[in-house]
């Protein structure tokens, strides 16, 4: 059956992948952005009278949008905007949901930091939050989205994804490319991932499934910082044997650091399995065969 769906986040990274796929199905996707980009609509700080009505038919609402946590070090002012943030797109999303009558199913961008970097080392969507900032970002999106009784929520709990064109990759390929990849810290620490095209598919499939509550969004394999960095390396050709010690990391980015290069947790996909998803890419020989093909 094809779907209304309203999308923000729609020129992002991973939105904008999401919105080519799901109109590739069919779908009809109305893009709710801060700014008016090509078909974007405009929805925040607020929505204005004329989007409210296109509101009115939307069977789905997928919510990506958000300050990017590792743009900036976190100052102290820096968490307290990001909180406030969260919490405010959270609670503009509730109101727009409550004046939805045809919305089905609210789906609600999160992330693997709701575990935080200590505790239980292999986490499910049953295991507890974490007590650092990562996780109380995630507790603020999780716990202020809210909507009607009728209506199926989910939380997309993601972990870093991986395309050559943006996120986290994006990132590491220039330090990499010369030569300088490797260790971060003891290389121990374990790194969750997925590729960009199974993070789509897997919203397409928990929509399609109706799939409640929190779902993790990650392969199924369990790699550490340093097998991830060998695996990039061997698919670039290019050696990792550089190393760069905790101390500098912290010295340079005080606690995002710790939270996010040095800790990890390992993350079960434990609701996208059971449900019957299939990986396309499962291991990380899989994802760079494809992303750098």
């Amino acid at each position: 059956m094809k779907k209304i769906i309203a999308l923000t986040g729609a020129t992002g990274f991973i939105g904008s992948a999401l919105k080519e796929a799901l109109q590739k199905e069919g779908h009809t996707v109305l893009s709710l952005s801060r700014t008016s980009k090509n078909d974007s609509l405009i929805w925040w700080p607020s929505t204005p009278e004329g989007i409210l009505k296109e509101l009115q038919h939307v069977t789905h609402f997928i919510h990506l949008a958000g300050d990017g946590i590792a743009k900036r070090p976190w100052t102290k002012k820096r968490k307290k905007s990001l909180l406030k943030n969260r919490k405010d797109l959270a609670v503009h999303i509730s109101e727009l949901c409550a004046g939805m009558p045809k919305l089905e199913h609210l789906m609600v961008g999160s992330a693997i930091g709701f575990y935080g970097t200590s505790g239980e080392p292999h986490c499910t969507e049953d295991t507890t939050a974490g007590s650092d900032f990562s996780a109380a970002l995630c507790q603020a999106i999780e716990h202020h989205s809210k909507a009607p009784s009728s209506v199926k929520v989910s939380y997309l709990r993601t972990s870093p994804v991986l395309a050559k064109h943006g996120g986290a990759l994006k990132q590491m390929l220039p330090s990499f490319l010369i030569g300088l990849g490797g260790k971060m810290g003891t290389g121990k620490q374990p790194f969750a991932w997925i590729s960009l095209n199974d993070e789509v598919r897997a919203i397409q499939h928990i929509m399609d499934k109706s799939i409640e509550g929190p779902v993790n969004l990650a392969a199924p394999a369990k790699d550490t910082q340093m097998s991830f960095a060998k695996a990039l390396g061997r698919a670039l050709k290019r050696p990792t044997l550089f190393i760069t010690p905790a101390f500098v990391l912290r010295f340079i980015l005080k606690d995002m650091a710790d939270e996010l290069l040095l800790g990890g947790r390992t993350i079960i996909p434990e609701k996208l399995t059971k449900s019957g998803f299939s990986f396309k890419h499962p291991t990380l020989a899989q994802a760079f065969n494809d992303i750098f093909k």
